[in-house]
């Protein structure tokens, strides 16, 4: 297994396992730092002769909306749902950009673009929202998890979205109980990211909410997944303090390896 660098035995865990309150705070204030970073750290160039219509889920495409579509999800997005109760194909597609670029970049915006219709989309989310709404009123600890279970199948019904890409409905609208599915995150707490299955979400999710619960009143579970994906990820892309390994080395059970030498940028 090769885990994300920067994660497992990376400044995410380290922030997971002993991090204080003001460490959490830190990290979480460097997010879109970040995401501006990785922004310019893209080099991908568009392919070739694709048509229009795909173009919105080409990499570059993606990475040049990053940063936009990172502040519409934390900010709009679940505030749209929460208002309308429902989502759009292209607010679908915004969040599919956003995931893409922000995690792994594995689209499928061919078949996505051509298979899934407007009417399904809205459908999809209306009764995935309808299944999550029990959330507001504070269940108990062992309702959160089936809500969340039954809140997944739901968002899954379409094509091309899986677990993952479906935890972007829940955690956008539910933030303080569902964070995203992010590779870095999950492995930070010391789960590796696949499969990507419902019941590991379901289990990475209570971690956070409890690490939320210990940060106090100002957290939700996803704002802890920011904070560990930005250490992370911070530390995938040399933007901490220099660290200077003398000969690379791979740590058991086929981690990444490290680069030598890191500096702050």
């Amino acid at each position: 297994m090769k885990w994300r660098i920067g994660a497992k035995g990376g400044a995410g865990e380290r922030l997971w396992k002993t991090g204080t309150h003001t460490d959490f705070t830190n990290a979480l204030s460097n997010y879109d730092n970040v995401i501006q970073h990785m922004v310019r750290m893209d080099s991908s160039k568009p392919p070739k002769n694709t048509q229009a219509k795909y173009r919105w889920g080409e990499k570059p495409t993606c990475f040049k909306a990053l940063a936009a579509n990172d502040h519409w999800w934390h900010t709009e997005f679940g505030a749209s749902m929460k208002h309308s109760g429902e989502a759009t194909k292209e607010d679908l597609k915004r969040m599919l950009q956003w995931k893409w670029s922000r995690g792994k970049y594995r689209p499928g915006r061919t078949k996505f673009t051509d298979q899934v219709q407007e009417e399904s989309v809205i459908a999809a989310v209306r009764e995935t929202l309808k299944v999550l709404e029990p959330l507001s009123n504070n269940p108990a600890k062992a309702d959160i998890n089936a809500i969340i279970a039954e809140g997944i199948a739901m968002g899954t019904q379409l094509s091309q979205i899986g677990p993952a890409s479906a935890t972007g409905i829940l955690a956008a609208r539910y933030p303080e109980f569902c964070p995203m599915y992010a590779d870095e995150s999950m492995e930070s707490i010391g789960m590796y990211r696949e499969p990507y299955t419902a019941p590991r979400y379901i289990e990475y999710a209570e971690e956070l909410r409890n690490k939320a619960m210990e940060l106090g009143d100002e957290w939700t579970a996803n704002k802890v997944c920011d904070a560990l994906f930005s250490a992370s990820k911070a530390d995938q892309l040399g933007m901490l303090v220099e660290v200077k390994i003398e000969e690379e080395e791979e740590e058991e059970g086929g981690e990444e390896v490290r680069p030598k030498k890191r500096t702050k940028r």
